[in-house]
């Protein structure tokens, strides 16, 4: 049997196929760039283009049966272009299927457009499991890691929210689960990490592991807008400038107390000394 994964080679679909590789299953990655992990075959699959959407199954020796979504980017209505590829997909004989989310979104909440899939899901009658993590600790070797090399310090407009960061590893863990054992726990859990930080205590962390003082630094609501300015469109900015002062009034502090909930292992500690070689400048 073989897992599609969608959303070329993403740090959260990059480890659902090792670990999906590692229980015996095959993997083929839909990309649009191309660029997927070593190792792995991948076919191209365009959200914007239709056409594509027959490409995985152009494979013929692959019995597709389960697939992982990461919609398209920066799109509030991804239900348009999702919707026929998953008609597509139980057409061509997919049972399972895996949707990245966020913490906020369910099928009864469409915060950022990310509720829609997960409600066309159930709506189907299909056999999903939506993942809804709180915030990455990868994104400190990706959207900090620049600033944190150069100037030794990253920006954030979080000062004091206490955030459960979970590390992708984790987040895989718990879609390669459902696919392997077909059985969901939960239908649409939170995702955390074992422990509730603020991003100042994440810097000291960040500074003791890797040798030199990272600095942790609070910056306005305008300011946050102009960095993201030119490299994401305005209404994401939007909703990205909403979570983040959700955040900062402790939004994300009380998933560790909900029932419906995967708590990863990988400590924010744990993951810099994984990815040290990251923050070399």
């Amino acid at each position: 049997m073989t897992t599609l994964i969608t959303g070329g080679g993403s740090t959260v679909g990059s480890h659902l196929a090792q670990l999906l590789k590692t229980e015996g299953r095959n993997v083929l990655f839909a990309s649009r760039s191309g660029r997927v992990p070593e190792g792995f075959d991948s076919v191209k699959l365009e959200w914007d283009e239709p056409a594509t959407f027959h490409n995985p199954w152009t494979q013929r020796s692959l019995d597709i049966d389960s697939v992982y979504i990461v919609g398209p980017p920066a799109d509030f209505n991804p239900l348009k272009q999702v919707g026929p590829f998953i008609d597509l997909a139980v057409t061509k004989g997919v049972k399972r299927f895996v949707y990245l989310s966020a913490t906020e979104a369910d099928k009864n909440n469409d915060s950022g457009g990310l509720g829609q899939v997960p409600g066309y899901l159930e709506e189907r009658g299909l056999d999903y499991v939506v993942l809804r993590p709180t915030w990455f600790i990868d994104n400190l070797g990706t959207q900090f890691a620049y600033k944190i090399n150069q100037f030794n310090l990253f920006e954030t407009i979080v000062p004091t929210g206490r955030i459960p960061f979970v590390a992708a590893e984790d987040i895989a863990r718990v879609g390669a689960e459902f696919i392997v054992t077909k059985n969901a726990k939960y239908r649409d859990p939170v995702i955390i990490g074992p422990e509730l930080l603020r991003y100042d205590e994440v810097a000291a962390i960040l500074s003791d592991v890797i040798g030199r003082t990272v600095t942790h630094n609070a910056v306005s609501n305008e300011v946050f807008k102009d960095h993201l300015r030119g490299t994401f469109p305005e209404h994401l900015i939007d909703w990205l400038l909403e979570i983040n002062t959700k955040a900062e009034g402790g939004s994300e502090e009380k998933y560790p107390h909900i029932k419906e909930k995967a708590v990863g292992k990988i400590t924010v500690r744990e993951w810099v000394k994984q990815n040290k070689a990251l923050f070399e400048p």
